[in-house]
């Protein structure tokens, strides 16, 4: 046997239908942006308009079709509109949800006051501008809907009046309590019938007109049955501090053209807070056990679990019912990637995850260095790739001429480094302001710097602190081999102007001094260093040939003076 007091099982509904959308019926603490009258509509046969009654700076309305989502902006003086041949050659039958939302007329200046405030993360200027009436404090949306039967639109201008619908009460026999009124009592009841003290239901209950003498209840305890179902729940509080809002449950609109749904209404309010419409799929809302909640899913494995069969996404949609531009985002997922994309804006895709992307691809640390390929960043910019030996790690491509710039705030010092400008060939280093590049190097190869050349340090140039594994050299040795080396007057391949030089080529210098680097390449310190020391060679082999022409001297003059000195010959 179930028994039901009838108070409590109306108010047991209401609190599971709570339970099942806390968030969705949480308090708000933000002034009333619900729903009002802001625009008077006009049922044609395929189209709907909305004449709008409401100042405003531009109106977004939406529809949400059998076929799709129907999603459009107007301007400040339009009228929205929606015809559904607009959805294609698809059937357009079913119930069709919309909803306007107006953009408040908000003063430039209120904007900017906004905007600067926002820089600074002031989140109290809004309260303040409603509180000071230079921000409108709504309401700002209105939503309702309609029905298309036979491809066309069936109006709202009918409403059901509540009655039975063509049941037979003549039949109705009194039962083993209270019982049910026949036909006769029914006629003599002109007020609504009241039980003083509790009431115990036995079985099953049936409330409406369209209740049958016989109603076969199967599993149901209790059964709404008639064309108009309401529950209403009427808090007669009256003492400072107990909270005395009324609830209303909906099943169905009541008017002709309306939709099929459940809904939660703040009756105290005449809000619309939670719809579940009509033919919604299976699972469109979980709770499981543990707390997760599922949309599309009846096994939520994370608190927050949304399953579909192409790009989940989860909107999140700044309107401008609080003076901020409006500004919508899309945090979505497929196969092809995980992004996020700018709505308002094009649909571009500014941020996105490829799948199979390795762990750490993007660190930011918590002292806001940011690593990529490494999840202990010790850089502002660290980048680590381990992936293969011989592998580029950082391209930078713009259409046209590209720099890097290095900015020192501290002293206002800026360099550029990057192509050279405008033609966009070469490397150029420059500072920023400064008329002359410092440093250019062209696609020839070709180096020209505007300064000096320093070798192996910039404090101690070519220091012997910086060196190692010294050891002395013949120069003699050195001259000889140098000697060897073939010196040409020639142009490089790729020089198309066809300028000359003059040098020896790598194989020849590599073969004469093969106690030099193994990979045989012509090193200009090595250049320097053998020809330093073939200078010194040179000039040891002159002061050697200077001594002995000394020598030589010394003797000849000798014998000279000999000879003078020797008596004549007779």
């Amino acid at each position: 046997m179930k028994r039901f007091s009838t108070l409590m099982w109306a108010m047991t509904a209401v609190a599971l239908v709570l339970m099942v959308a806390p968030a969705a019926l949480a308090a708000s603490c933000c002034p009333d942006e619900g729903e009002g009258q802001l625009a008077a509509l006009d049922y044609g046969r395929s189209d709907v308009r909305w004449k709008m009654v409401t100042e405003n700076a531009g109106v977004h309305l939406t529809v949400s079709s059998p076929c799709g989502v129907f999603d459009r902006t107007y301007k400040e003086g339009e009228d929205p509109s929606f015809d559904i041949g607009e959805l294609g050659p698809d059937d357009p039958n079913g119930t069709y949800t919309w909803q306007i939302r107006i953009e408040p007329v908000v003063d430039p200046d209120v904007k900017k006051a906004l905007m600067a405030a926002r820089l600074k993360g002031d989140d109290k200027i809004v309260k303040e501008l409603r509180r000071e009436g230079l921000l409108p404090a709504g309401p700002f949306i209105q939503s309702g809907q309609f029905t298309v039967v036979d491809g066309a639109i069936v109006g709202p201008g009918l409403e059901e009046d509540r009655g039975v619908q063509g049941k037979a009460a003549a039949s109705r026999v009194p039962g083993d309590s209270l019982g049910v009124l026949d036909t006769e009592t029914v006629s003599h009841i002109t007020a609504a019938t009241t039980i003083s003290g509790d009431l115990t239901v036995y079985n099953s209950l049936c409330v409406g007109f369209d209740c049958a003498t016989s109603e076969s209840y199967g599993a149901d305890t209790i059964r709404l049955k008639e064309n108009n179902l309401r529950i209403h729940a009427d808090d007669t509080s009256t003492i400072s501090g107990f909270p005395n809002t009324d609830w209303r449950l909906e099943f169905n609109s009541q008017n002709s053209g309306g939709g099929g749904y459940f809904r939660v209404v703040d009756a105290s309010a005449g809000r619309n807070v939670m719809t579940i419409e009509a033919s919604a799929p299976s699972n469109s809302l979980v709770v499981d056990n543990g707390g997760r909640v599922g949309l599309g899913t009846a096994n939520p494995v994370v608190e927050l679990h949304i399953s579909n069969g192409d790009t989940p996404t989860l909107r999140l949609e700044q309107n401008t019912s609080s003076g901020f531009a409006a500004q919508t985002w899309d945090v979505a997922g497929n196969e092809t990637s995980f992004f996020i994309r700018d709505a308002t804006n094009g649909s571009t895709l500014p941020f996105r995850i490829r799948p199979g992307a390795a762990s750490n691809s993007l660190v930011i640390d918590n002292d806001d260095d940011v690593g990529i390929g490494t999840l202990s960043p010790t850089r502002r910019l660290q980048v680590i790739d381990t992936s293969a030996p011989d592998n580029t790690v950082l391209e930078v491509q713009n259409n046209g001429p590209t720099r890097i710039r290095i900015n020192n705030s501290s002293n206002g010092e800026v360099w550029n480094f990057g192509h050279q400008s405008p033609s966009g060939t070469g490397i150029v280093i420059s500072d920023v302001g400064d008329a002359v590049s410092e440093l250019l190097l062209d696609t020839a190869g070709n180096l020209v710097i505007a300064g000096d050349l320093t070798a192996n340090g910039t404090n101690y140039p070519s220091s012997r602190t910086l060196k190692e594994n010294f050891a002395p050299i013949d120069n003699h040795d050195v001259l000889r081999r140098l000697s060897h080396v073939p010196v040409s007057l020639w142009s490089y391949k790729s020089d198309t102007e066809g300028r000359r030089h003059v040098g020896p080529v790598t194989e020849d210098f590599a073969a004469a001094f093969d106690f030099l680097k193994a990979d045989g390449k012509l090193n200009t310190i090595d250049l320097h260093g053998i020809a330093l020391a073939a200078i010194q060679g040179l000039n040891q082999e002159v002061a050697e040939k200077e001594a002995r022409i000394e020598q030589l001297e010394a003797r000849m003059n000798a014998l000279e003076a000999q000879l003078k000195a020797a008596p004549a010959s007779e």
